[in-house]
């Protein structure tokens, strides 16, 4: 966002995230916005599409419409056959360069499980503290926020997923405490 502030492109629509929906709906927004005359300004190819063939095809609407297209990076024209080729040329080094990387991610999150580490965020609820959980809530006096406390200041949603208002097992729970005695 501040490169297109610095070379004087006013934002109109930012990246809505990393995840493909995010950005569909943002691009789709963008898209619908456009006039005849307007320039679509991007940072970087990638930044639009993820596949040659989409990005390229893309790029052809906006010509219909009459909007011209710019990526700041790479600078081209795509209303020169020259422009076009080179266009189609960095799409698909793009797309490759998308997959190296996935390929490069995928691979290592399988060396990693190789090694016996696994990913993701380490678990609030321990088999230990949902046993703990159990014993305390068998005492009625206790209230479920002292319970939360007692056990780490979980939350009580958490407490909850595992168990219910009687102490009693629910499914993720019976789940934790097989995943220890298997």
């Amino acid at each position: 966002m501040t490169i297109l502030v610095a070379r004087d492109v006013a934002p109109h629509y930012a990246k809505g995230g990393s995840r493909p929906h995010a950005r569909a709906s943002g691009l789709t927004a963008c898209l619908g916005y456009l006039r005849a005359g307007d320039v679509l300004t991007v940072l970087d190819l990638d930044r639009l599409g993820r596949r040659a063939r989409d990005l390229i095809g893309m790029i052809e609407d906006l010509e219909k419409k009459g909007v011209a297209f710019k990526a700041l990076n790479s600078p081209m024209d795509t209303t020169t056959p020259a422009g076009r080729a080179f266009l189609q040329i960095q799409a698909a080094f793009a797309e490759m360069e998308r997959n190296l990387i996935r390929q490069r991610v995928n691979e290592g999150i399988t060396a990693a499980r190789a090694r016996g580490r696994r990913g993701g965020r380490p678990r609030v609820m321990t088999p230990e503290r949902l046993r703990f959980a159990q014993h305390l809530m068998a005492d009625k006096s206790r209230t479920i926020p002292q319970i939360c406390r007692e056990l780490g200041d979980i939350p009580s949603s958490t407490l909850y997923h595992y168990l219910h208002a009687d102490g009693t097992l629910k499914d993720p729970g019976q789940r934790l405490l097989a995943s220890v005695a298997a």
